[in-house]
């Protein structure tokens, strides 16, 4: 991938930074970061990522957020914020460096190239951070994704959505959020897709299809239509990625149950041996999730039938206090089932 003169966000932010404002970072720490820098440059893609956080490390080690506050935030947002429609799971994912960094080139039709710069993958969900860059001359506002489909091995349709249009491929696979884009330089725009599937465990690599794009200009959105073809392989280190499980105490109300917390999600399956109450199980107090201080979880996803309950929470396991939990369910009127999840 050819990147001279197209350093990415981060990088700019970095570069204008030290540029106008030199006289306020001494020049100990000006050389510590130009070298750095230079790093960065040399490394492969998948190590710039924590070369860059040890900038941000450095800035803030050596005092600069007294003279830049400002810049030493718009640092760590970057670093928590790759994909423009992130959740808090997602987002404590990449501050514990599970991301990968793709150097794949740009993919151009019609002006517009198009990248995959970032993407987040384990057995629930997928993230993917796409880029564009406009080479005419109209002014541009926003490009977004419109219609596209994801693959994976074997060409496997995971998700498919035609001119706004959903359509459901995988068992249970959905889009989590809709396309986010934004502007990140003159000719420059970034859009993510978030898709949650139960399938994503089968695919080593990850194929995005593009037939259309959605382009503001003026205020208006019109449609590009187009073929852009990407594909990422996914690297050793998120393949060989492992759940944490968890298990209950003996409870007469469950036949068995399967608890484990992936690097985005806390998944909880239980079968009960009693017929479940629709009505109390929907409540918005029907089912409680706490953890050691007593932090209260709501699920993103509910399913169940008369006596399976699934439940889908918003969590990582690269957070702290999630060696136990307790989850509370209403199973009657009068009666509340209390469930200690230890792992």
């Amino acid at each position: 991938m050819n990147q001279k003169n197209n350093f990415d966000e981060i990088d700019k932010i970095l570069f204008d930074y030290f540029e106008n404002e030199e006289e306020q970072v001494p020049d100990y720490v000006q050389e510590l970061i130009s070298n750095t820098m230079k790093k960065i440059q040399q490394q492969k893609n998948n190590d710039r990522f924590v070369y860059i956080k040890k900038i941000a490390i450095i800035i803030i080690s050596f005092g600069i957020l007294t003279t830049s506050m400002v810049f030493a935030k718009e640092v760590i947002h970057y670093i928590s914020s790759l994909f423009t429609n992130n959740t808090e799971a997602i987002n404590t994912a990449v501050q514990n460096d599970y991301v990968q960094e793709l150097d794949i080139d740009y993919v151009y039709d019609k002006d517009i190239g198009v990248t995959l710069d970032y993407i987040l993958l384990d057995d629930n969900n997928l993230a993917l951070s796409i880029v564009y860059k406009y080479d005419g001359n109209k002014l541009i506002d926003e490009i977004i994704i419109d219609d596209f489909k994801i693959k994976g091995d074997n060409q496997i349709i995971i998700w498919k959505k035609t001119k706004g249009i959903r359509n459901f491929y995988t068992e249970g696979a959905f889009l989590s959020t809709t396309s986010n884009g934004i502007k990140i330089s003159e000719n420059m725009y970034k859009d993510s897709l978030l898709i949650t599937s139960k399938q994503f465990s089968e695919f080593n690599n990850i194929i995005l299809e593009i037939n259309s794009l959605k382009i503001k200009e003026n205020g208006e959105y019109k449609n590009q239509n187009g073929k852009w073809i990407l594909e990422a392989k996914i690297d050793n280190v998120k393949l060989n990625r492992e759940k944490l499980q968890y298990y209950i105490e003996y409870n007469k109300y469950i036949k068995d149950s399967q608890i484990d917390i992936t690097e985005t999600s806390l998944n909880v399956l239980l079968n009960f041996n009693i017929e479940l109450d629709r009505e109390l199980i929907s409540d918005t107090k029907g089912i409680i999730l706490k953890d050691t201080r007593e932090k209260e979880y709501n699920y993103k996803i509910l399913k169940y039938d008369s006596q399976t309950l699934y439940l889908e929470y918003d969590m990582s396991k690269f957070l702290e206090d999630i060696d136990n939990f307790k989850l509370s369910i209403r199973i009657s009127k009068d009666e509340i089932i209390e469930l200690k999840l230890n792992k």
